[in-house]
């Protein structure tokens, strides 16, 4: 199956580091030990 690039993220396993947001695009700013968009305000997790 050939995944489209514009999915491709979707498919990102979700413990992976994130350079950019994977919601909006944005640049992401260092938070205590995670990690912020600056612009939507996603937040990575260790939690999840």
């Amino acid at each position: 199956m050939v995944v489209p690039r514009s999915d491709a993220r979707a498919l990102v396993n979700r413990f992976a580091v994130f350079s950019e947001c994977p919601h909006c695009g944005s640049d992401l700013s260092p938070e205590h030990a995670h990690f912020r968009c600056l612009t939507c305000g996603w937040r990575d997790s260790c939690c999840d």
